[in-house]
């Protein structure tokens, strides 16, 4: 027997006999003669609801239904105990069964469809240990998780949003997941649109926005890069897009025709080289690349424009296919004249513009010529010097100039004049003179100064009847007339005030008139009208005479005086009968002649003269009466003197009698009787046992009566036998079938009733004996059943056998793919797709080791094989997310399965326990192996296959061809799915995904400028190779750059001067798998000689860029715009980040002459962003320079600082330029 599980049987048992409660052990007995307590009880307990006994103290009979109640300490039938509470867990269950077997012991028992070790409702397993609606459970103590339905309006497990419908294109997706673009919240969830495609401004999610609506440039109204399979044809780069990227639905995943980029010339081809690239020598409409084509062909054309190349229009592309240029002999956009040469002082200059004022010569006739049409700088449009009274306001020197008067703001608030006098705008503003409104206009502090009164103002005037009233300044300013003046309120003056026509109106009375009055004790008098038109009080009122009337008249404090009682008043008189009454004073002031008589006394006297006396009292002193004894007997005694009945002790008891009573107040009742009526005493009867006598109602014993049967075990009643009339015979046993139906036993409780039927002990038989309503409790698990078992997360199943012990866990048979005659597919078509199963019952086949960095682990797991036939050259992503184990994966290639070589494994690279393989695989087949780094690591696994196309420049050979000038152009691309070619120099990891540019540079001294606008969400690097082509390219010195603005900004800039030549650009990772979406932003400028670069530390001074140089040997190509004059100069220049305030300067020791410095952007030629000639605060001398500025997003990127000498002196001319902000 399983004592473990059978202890808290014994536990309950010991417990009940320990606290003296053995009977809640069993039930109470039936009624006598009830069909339920015979053997046709189907529970063979009896029904226990009334053992007709009134007032026995057991509950029944009493009232009491005695239904069972679980939890009140006694075992009632059907329960099998009671501890007392309704607690779960200590033995007895809320519902009174033995616990053994229990829901939310982490065991899946009988039953139960789940346990996960509680009784907690809402987590998947109920707390009856059943699968709740919604959710899967699975193993011991189970893990249940919620089925997530996509559409119900609910956001569940990996839900993003949860709209209530499974429609694209509304913010929330068939999958659940936002959208891009969107944002979304609640449930349901409402989603709203993030972005304003074609603003011109890229947001989130945009990659791109040109501003425009036009489909067939790279940036389509979808704000996306432009690609095959967007549904839009990319104009000069694809000749079909059906919105797909599969063959054979006549658009091919390259978007070519399906006969042109097949790879096969046909008779209508001239060529076909299979690829996309429409700028190699066979372009995407199979014909060999030629001028004229509207296909650029990289390495030997700039530009072609197709049938609209020409030679006569404005910024076409020549016939030649090259890009308009100055010295064509077309005048194009920027040029002011183009006569055919780039030779100057033949009217055109060589940069095409005319030579004329404004072209930074000064020529004769000229005062001056800075090249700008500004009027306010020192030099005109005109070519003459800024003077006061030219018209245009010199700034910093004019503040204005020949301007008309203007208005201004007084130190009062009103507006003035300031005048313009020698081009500056006089210091005060002139007040205006001042006028009638309410206004101080001319800031002396009074406002209508010089009127009679200030307008609106209140003021005194004279009323129509000659009093002074009150008025409000006209707008005039003038006094109101009397028509209009307020007259004033009436005062008590004997004057009209208020011109009404009457004298001091609204007063009591006249001064000295004779008026009713209140005098001194509130009677009514009269007196004189005060000067304050008030009546008189006090003693100037005089009272009146004196009447009947209860009151004090005239005020000498005697209420009715001089009458012969004050009206209203009591006094005493004699009664007829001798006493003393009442009377009352009449409203006339005289006595009344009735005399009332006084309330009757217990006296001896007829008081209320009705001729009797005492009437009113219980009794009369001295009299006989009835009265209540101190035992409560009726006795007698003499009325007291005050009329009362006399108390207890001086009341004399009767004499005794046979009442049950004790009458005379002794003690003792019925004395001298036999016994007192009612009274009991115990008799022996002749079968041992003990009766009661009980005294009759004459003071006499009656005969001695049996007791009632009791259940006791004896013969109560002496009418022979056992406790007849009760279910049984106390302390006997007897047997039973239990509620299962099984043979128990029972025993005969102390209220002789038959106690609960106890089944025997469990059996391993496949039944259940103890009535527990669990099968075999107490063993392994029931006989015959069949269980699922996991080995790890593997499931399998075992059977109970004989003696009730669960067989060893049996697994299936190997599954498909376990090894490589039977190998599983995985599709090679581009989208995603997954493909699960379970290794489970597959066996260790391979073990290869999987090596990264300094780790490496063997695999020696069960494993299987799937087979890729890749046809064309794809990015792969292969995730084990979803898989419920720790994952391995290899790819191998080569032979036959499994592959000779090893192309790539992983172990956690997609997070703990779960593998990742991610790059491009070229055509072949290949074998891909699930394998785990132990035998115990299996179960179910899920492989999330994405395939892509890669981008068109993901090697090398396909490089994208770029046009490079001063002004920035923008380019989108994405590594994602590109392959990983060749490592980057500057950086010490393997570097990522890399996709290719190349640009041919004609000239010498062109500094290049490239950067990434990556948005920050991934680490990109840029790297510049030289050589004609992909195989014989080469690293330049300084064309690597990775984080170049601050670690944390991860966007790569790379700025540096280059010859002539062919040039390859990679935008690359940072490390392994590092890629993502970019804009390449570029652009170019060629200068006439040599440029310096700024570099850290370049000045001599800590913390700042710059470089030490001299002009020996320089040109004087450069003008400034701050200065007429210039000499030799040199060219620095520097790729600098957005948002950076640049200060540059010559102030340094080592500066030995007059320097003039120049900032420009994008080109070495282009107009002075900033110039300054002799910075006066320079610690070394006035005759140093600095230039500020700050970058934005728009003019980030190529920068320029020239160092002038502006007198054309010769000699070394030595100086450090300083750059900070950078």
């Amino acid at each position: 027997m399983d004592v473990a599980k059978q202890w808290p049987k014994f536990a309950m048992l010991l417990w009940l006999g320990a606290s003296g409660c053995s009977l809640a052990l069993f039930s109470d007995p039936p009624t006598e003669g009830d069909a339920d307590a015979d053997a046709g009880d189907a529970d063979g307990t009896g029904d226990g609801a009334d053992d007709g006994r009134e007032g026995d103290g057991d509950g029944l009979g009493d009232g009491d239904t005695g239904a069972a109640v679980c939890g009140n300490g006694d075992v009632e039938a059907p329960e099998q105990c009671d501890d007392g509470n309704t607690d779960d867990g200590d033995g007895c269950s809320a519902d009174c069964v033995l616990e053994g077997e229990r829901c939310g012991n982490g065991d899946i028992e009988s039953m139960e469809e789940c346990d996960d070790g509680d009784n907690d409702a809402g987590d998947g397993c109920s707390a009856d240990c059943a699968v709740e609606d919604g959710w899967t459970c699975r193993g011991q103590p189970s893990t249940c998780e919620p089925l997530v339905a996509c559409g119900n309006g609910v956001i569940q497990g990996l839900e993003e949003c949860d709209d209530g419908n499974t429609d694209g294109g509304d913010g929330c997706d068939g999958g659940c997941a936002i959208e891009p673009g969107w944002s979304c919240v609640g449930e349901p969830s409402e989603c709203t649109s993030l972005s304003d495609c074609g603003d011109g401004t890229i947001q989130v999610p945009e990659l791109c926005d040109d501003g425009n609506v036009v489909d067939t440039d790279d940036c389509p109204t979808s704000c996306q890069p432009a690609r095959c399979g967007d549904g839009f044809v990319w104009a000069e780069h694809e000749f079909c897009d059906d919105g797909n990227d599969v063959s054979g639905d006549g658009c091919s995943e390259l978007c070519v025709p399906e006969d042109c980029g097949d790879g096969v010339v046909q008779s209508s081809e001239e060529c076909d080289d299979g690829n996309p690239d429409d700028t190699d020598d066979c372009p995407t409409n199979c014909q060999n690349a030629a001028c004229g084509d509207a296909f650029v062909w990289a390495g030997h054309e700039e530009c072609d424009d197709g049938g609209s190349n020409s030679d006569t229009v404005a910024d076409a592309c020549r016939t030649d296919c090259v890009a308009a240029h100055c010295g064509d002999s077309v005048r194009d956009s920027g040029e002011s004249c183009d006569d055919g040469n780039t030779t100057g002082g033949d009217g055109c200059s060589p940069g095409c513009a005319l030579e004329t004022c404004g072209d930074s010569t000064v020529q004769t006739g000229e005062d001056c010529d800075d090249g700008n049409r500004d009027n306010t700088d020192d030099c005109l449009e005109t070519c003459r010097s800024a003077s006061c009274g030219d018209g245009f306001i010199w700034t910093g020197h004019e503040t204005c100039d020949g301007d008309a008067p203007r208005d201004c703001g007084t130190l009062c608030g009103t507006t003035g004049t300031q005048r313009c006098t020698a081009c500056s705008w006089s210091a005060t503003c002139a007040p205006p003179t001042e006028t009638c409104n309410g206004n101080d206009d001319d800031c002396d502090g009074t406002a209508d100064d010089g009127f009679a009164c200030a307008r609106g103002a209140a003021v005194s005037c004279s009323t129509t009847c000659g009093t002074t009233g009150s008025g409000t300044c006209t707008s005039a300013c003038a006094v109101p007339a009397a028509s209009s003046c307020t007259p004033p309120a009436e005062a008590c003056n004997r004057v009209d005030d208020d011109c009404d026509g009457t004298t001091d109106e609204g007063f009591d009375c006249v001064p000295g008139a004779t008026v009713p009055c209140t005098t001194t004790c509130g009677t009514s008098g009269t007196g004189p009208c005060t000067s304050a038109c008030r009546a008189p009080t006090g003693p100037t009122c005089t009272p009146p005479a004196e009447t009947c009337n209860g009151a004090d008249d005239d005020c000498d404090g005697a209420t009715d005086d001089g009458f012969a009682c004050p009206r209203g008043t009591t006094g005493s008189c004699s009664t007829t009968c001798g006493s003393t009454g009442s009377r009352t004073c009449s409203s006339s002031c005289t006595w009344g002649a009735t005399c009332t008589p006084p309330d009757e006394l217990c006296n001896g006297v007829d008081d209320d003269c009705d001729g009797a006396t005492d009437e009113t009292s219980v009794c009369t002193p001295g009299t006989t009466v009835s009265c209540t004894t101190t035992c409560g007997t009726t006795g007698s005694g003499l009325c007291t003197a005050v009329c009362g009945i006399p108390g207890p002790g001086a009341c004399n008891p009767p004499p005794e009698t046979c009442n049950g009573t004790d009458d005379d107040c002794n003690g003792v009742t019925d004395e001298g009787f036999t016994c007192a009526p009612g009274s009991m005493q115990s008799c022996l009867l002749s079968c041992g046992t003990y009766g009661t006598q009980l005294c009759s109602a004459s003071c006499s014993w009656g005969s001695c009566q049996a007791p009632p049967e009791s259940c006791n075990g004896v013969d109560d009643n002496c009418v022979g036998g056992c406790d007849e009339g009760f279910a049984c015979c106390l302390g006997t046993n007897g047997t039973c079938t239990t509620s299962c139906g099984t043979a128990g036993w029972r025993m005969c409780d102390p209220g002789c009733n038959w106690g609960y039927c106890n089944p025997p002990g469990e059996a391993c038989n496949g039944a259940d004996d103890d009535c527990n309503g669990f099968t075999d409790d107490g063993f392994e698990c029931f006989l015959g059943e069949t269980r699922t078992c996991y080995l790890g997360s593997c499931p399998g199943t075992q059977t109970c056998g004989a003696g009730c012990v669960l067989s060893a866990c049996t697994l299936g048979p190997p599954p498909t793919g376990d090894d490589c005659p039977t190998t599983l597919s995985i599709s090679s078509a581009v989208g995603a797709a997954t493909y699960s199963g379970s290794v489970c019952t597959a066996r260790p086949n391979f073990d290869y080791t999987c090596t990264s960095g300094s780790s490496s682990v063997t695999a020696a797991g069960p494993d299987v094989v799937y087979v890729l036939t890749v046809p064309a050259r794809r990015h792969f992503d292969i995730t084990t997310t979803g898989s419920n184990f720790d994952t391995m994966l290899f790819l191998r290639t080569a032979g036959t399965c499994p592959g000779a070589n090893h192309v790539a494994c992983d172990n956690d690279g997609g997070g703990s326990g779960l593998a990742r393989l991610s790059g491009v695989l070229d055509p072949g087949t290949y074998w891909l192996i699930v394998d785990s780094p132990t035998l115990v690591d299996a179960g179910s696994y899920q492989l999330n296959v994405t395939v892509s196309a890669p981008p068109s420049n993901d090697l090398c050979t396909a490089a994208r061809s770029l046009t490079l000038s001063s002004s920035p152009f923008s380019i989108a691309g994405d590594t994602s799915t590109a392959g990983d070619e060749r490592r980057p120099d500057c950086v010490a990891a393997d570097g990522g995904p890399d996709v290719w540019y190349t640009f041919t540079l004609t000239a010498a001294n062109t500094v290049v400028y490239f950067d990434t606008v990556d948005g920050n969400t991934w680490d990109s690097v840029l790297q510049i190779y030289g050589g004609l082509t992909c195989a014989t390219m080469g690293s330049i010195g300084t064309g690597c750059n990775d984080d170049a603005c601050t670690l944390t900004d991860r966007r790569s800039q790379l700025t540096l001067e280059l010859g002539a030549g062919t040039y390859y650009l990679a935008v690359d990772g940072f490390a392994s798998g590092v890629g993502g979406p970019f804009n390449l932003r570029y652009m170019a400028s060629t200068c006439p000689e040599s440029v310096t670069p700024i570099v850290p530390g370049g000045s001599g001074v800590a913390g700042t860029w710059g470089a030490c140089n001299q002009l020996l040997g320089a040109g004087a190509e450069q003008t400034p715009s701050c200065r007429a004059s210039s000499g030799n100069d040199r060219v620095h220049y520097a790729g600098i980040c957005p948002n950076r305030t640049v200060v540059a300067d010559t102030c340094s020791t080592t500066t030995d002459f007059n320097t003039v410095l120049m900032a420009r952007w994008g080109a070495c030629n282009a107009a002075d962003v900033a110039c300054n000639d002799d910075y006066g605060t320079c610690p070394s001398g006035g005759q140093m320079s600095q230039v500020t500025f700050t970058t934005s997003a728009a003019t980030a990127g190529l920068w320029f600082f020239v160092v002038d000498e502006p007198f054309g002196l010769a000699g070394a001319r030595n100086y450090c330029l300083s750059v900070s902000g950078l």
